[in-house]
């Protein structure tokens, strides 16, 4: 389904980026737009015409939320309640801390498996629920690869080693990261990066950058690059940029 980096940018800054992977008859996505959580709260996300929710989405105070579909060898495990909706029901907890303690109390029974990762200025979680056990990881801000493919995760696990190359050879820069997003190897598009196969393909790619001013999000699709969106965090007003 996905492709999900983050690469540290000095300072407590950082930088999402994700790929999203989806059937070729699923409806355009609309793109990011501001939302009000409870508090007036605000945050940028795009919408999932299907289910309503999203899949990545960043407050004003620097926590991005992003998940994934955990696709098991065992074969796919259905779920009642939308992934979807599980990052406007966290983006409200402010930072990685909070959500580590909302996720502890709720429960995930009706939800197929996924991956969230949620991180802020300073931490990162990974929550990894497989239909039956639910585990938390917490380490600084750091480097990161999560992938995930219908195909089976593990079929995809050769991106993760790629973008290890690519960090090694070019560095934790900003270049890094677009030019792995956008990396196909010929005669393996199905399990590519940027990724195509007959009934599914990468439909979209969104950033999310987090500085100490300024929240920004970009969204790419087939339409081309639609409007930056972005929060100033010193006058908490919504831009077309920073």
């Amino acid at each position: 389904m996905c492709t999900v980096t983050v690469i540290p940018m000095g300072r407590g800054s950082f930088r999402l980026v994700t790929n999203r992977d989806e059937l070729r008859d699923r409806p355009v996505a609309m793109p990011p737009r501001e939302h009000a959580l409870e508090g007036g709260l605000r945050a940028l996300w795009p919408v999932d015409p299907v289910g309503g929710g999203t899949w990545i989405g960043a407050t004003e105070h620097g926590l991005v939320l992003t998940v994934l579909n955990l696709n098991l060898p065992e074969g796919p495990v259905r779920g009642s309640v939308s992934r979807g909706g599980l990052i406007p029901r966290l983006l409200g907890e402010g930072d990685v801390a909070a959500v580590r303690e909302a996720i502890g109390a709720m429960r995930f029974d009706d939800y197929a498996p996924f991956r969230l990762l949620a991180v802020d200025r300073s931490k990162e979680l990974i929550v990894r629920w497989d239909g039956g056990d639910l585990t938390v990881e917490e380490q600084g801000l750091r480097a990161v690869c999560l992938v995930s493919s219908g195909l089976g995760d593990h079929r995809v696990a050769a991106r993760l080693e790629l973008f290890e190359r690519f960090r090694a050879e070019h560095g934790e820069t900003v270049s890094m990261q677009d030019a792995f997003h956008g990396h196909v190897w010929a005669g393996r598009e199905e399990i590519s990066v940027l990724m195509s196969r007959r009934e599914a393909r990468t439909v979209s790619t969104t950033s999310a950058e987090v500085s100490a001013d300024c929240i920004l999000m970009r969204y790419r699709d087939d339409a081309g690059m639609h409007p930056s969106r972005a929060i100033d965090r010193t006058d908490r007003r919504e831009r077309v940029s920073c």
